[in-house]
């Protein structure tokens, strides 16, 4: 857990290390079991978010573990990547809002038209992760680039 105004992370008990790691357990082991994968029965939105769970719960649960088995003890090492992470979380959800945002409402001064009313929500989505799968981050000064 970090603190906001610090940066810098909590080591907590073991009990709620072990905590942690059932939980995480366990909520990965529910996207395992309820994985959306039947294309005629859920939107594409739902079935990507889906596998998106299993991945995230699977981190969540392999990070609880590692730090349970080191006794809640984080190296300096650990507590860095564990904020690189955390930023490159941070980073993916906002490039994924800007996309959406740039389908609402379209890029003023550009060809390019709002899509709200065209498509649903769920549509929007699709779209927005379909584009964001030709690019790859290329560091903070320049933005994106093409694949």
């Amino acid at each position: 857990m970090a603190n906001r105004e610090t940066g810098r992370i909590a080591i907590l008990p073991r009990a709620t290390l072990a905590l942690d790691r059932d939980v995480a357990k366990d909520a990965l082991d529910r996207a395992q079991t309820f994985k959306l994968t039947d294309e005629q029965l859920f939107s594409r939105n739902a079935i990507i978010e889906s596998a998106l769970d299993q991945e995230l719960f699977t981190k969540k649960a392999d990070v609880a573990g590692r730090k349970l088995s080191s006794s809640g003890k984080l190296s300096e090492a650990d507590r860095a990547l564990g904020q690189i992470e955390a930023g490159k979380a941070q980073t993916k959800v906002d490039n994924a809002e800007k996309s959406l945002r740039a389908l609402r409402n379209g890029i003023e001064g550009t060809p390019m038209a709002p899509w709200t009313g065209k498509l649903s929500e769920a549509e929007l989505s699709a779209v927005a992760y379909y584009v964001r799968g030709f690019y790859q981050p290329d560091g903070p000064e320049n933005g994106l680039e093409k694949r």
